[in-house]
């Protein structure tokens, strides 16, 4: 008795699903999956000039304005013919029916790269409007978010910058021992062999082309000022037994002083200019650049060189536990929590906006195909390959049992 009731009960339920689907929203699918078995399956064979991975049952889809991709049959079957992969392509009639003119057809996979699911999710035109969303409320509120958020940014950095400049110091002192072993380990070699030798006769050129013309001046003065009579009536004085042994030394230390000293100070300004036109232009000449290239090449390719380039960066961020202190504390003390929090507030109705192109259909109703892709593709490891076909408006459609040339996308 119960399996008859229960029968009954089915047999009212389907008939009444059947009979409201002829009128209701269900009429499409309905009607699309009766089509489907009644009329035989739209076939043609797709031949392509390599051997991707494809399989049977595969997807075929071809671009829908509201879904990304819409499916309109399936890959029924894959023949090698020694060139390529000829695929036999069942495709819906429904979908056949509305070709226009010839298709194009790609094998298409899925990259495993971040730049595809990127371009997925953020196409041209969705990028673009992104962006206009953006531009729009930063220049609406460019001045609120400014006068909030500046005047407490640029206290943190200033006290950050402080902060770095002792704790700098600090932490490349702790690694010395690992920049002295470094600096040992590569004296001997393109340091010593090359770039001291280029500096000392490239510096040695220099100087000379510079120093020559100002040395020579000062010289000039320094000489015509020197008491050479003085000095020798005072040195013949001294060969005198029983007289002041210390009467040239003085006479040259007052010379010094009185002369020599302010001359060199007067031309200062001259003597410091040449020596930066000196190292300027030695740093500058092509064999010393080269030798500088060579030796900063030798201690780059060091791996010594990057794990004390690493342990000093950690020890300077993130195993650093007087930044994190300073960071919780102009957090908690500093006002940058709520200066934040005020933008934030600002900032959510565009990040909604931004998430919700990404996410959700542009009716809002539904998630993004897309997005529903992405999560297939990478996530679920689903339709990581599909056969596209893309209609055009040109040309005859394809007759049942026509052949194709294909191309292959990765």
């Amino acid at each position: 008795m119960r399996t008859t009731v229960g029968i009954v009960i089915w047999a009212v339920l389907l008939g009444g699903g059947i009979w409201a689907a002829t009128d209701g929203p269900a009429a499409a699918p309905l009607d699309r999956l009766t089509s489907f078995a009644s009329v035989p399956a739209h076939r043609i064979t797709v031949r392509l000039p390599a051997r991707p991975e494809a399989e049977v049952g595969g997807l075929v889809m071809t671009p829908d304005p509201e879904r990304f991709l819409r499916r309109i049959g399936r890959i029924a079957a894959i023949r090698d013919d020694g060139a390529g992969l000829a695929l036999d392509l069942d495709l819906y009639p429904d979908a056949v029916a509305r070709w226009t003119g010839a298709v194009d057809s790609t094998f298409v996979t899925v990259p495993a790269t971040a730049e595809w699911i990127v371009q997925t999710l953020l196409p041209a035109d969705r990028l673009a409007s992104i962006r206009d969303r953006w531009r729009a409320f930063y220049d609406a509120e460019q001045a609120a978010i400014a006068a909030s958020l500046w005047p407490v940014v640029r206290a943190s950095l200033e006290e950050l910058l402080r902060f770095y400049e002792s704790e700098i110091p600090r932490v490349v002192a702790n690694h010395a021992d690992g920049f002295r072993r470094l600096v040992e380990t590569h004296r001997s070699g393109a340091f010593e062999q090359q770039l001291m030798p280029a500096v000392q006769e490239v510096a040695w050129r220099v100087g000379q082309r510079e120093f020559e013309p100002l040395l020579a001046e000062i010289g000039r003065e320094l000489w015509a000022r020197l008491p050479v009579m003085g000095l020798g009536v005072r040195y013949a004085f001294e060969l005198v037994p029983f007289t002041d042994q210390g009467q040239v030394a003085a006479r040259f230390k007052r010379y010094l002083d009185e002369d020599a000293m302010p001359i060199l100070r007067a031309r200062s300004g001259e003597i410091v200019n040449a020596l930066g036109a000196v190292a300027r232009q030695t740093m500058r000449d092509e064999k010393v650049v080269a030798a500088f290239r060579a030796m900063v090449g030798e201690v780059i390719e060091d791996p010594a060189f990057f794990r004390l380039l690493r342990d000093v960066a950690a020890d300077l961020t993130v195993r650093n536990e007087r930044l994190q202190e300073l960071l919780r504390e102009q957090w908690r003390e500093r006002g940058l929590r709520e200066a934040v929090e005020e933008v934030t507030a600002k900032l959510e109705p565009v990040i909604k906006d931004v998430v919700n192109s990404i996410a959700l259909s542009p009716d809002g109703k539904r998630i993004n195909s897309r997005l529903n892709q992405v999560l297939r593709s990478r996530v679920l490891k689903k339709d990581v390959a599909w056969v596209l076909i893309e209609p055009r408006a040109e040309g005859a459609p394809p007759a049942a049992g026509a052949t194709i040339v294909g191309s292959i996308r990765e």
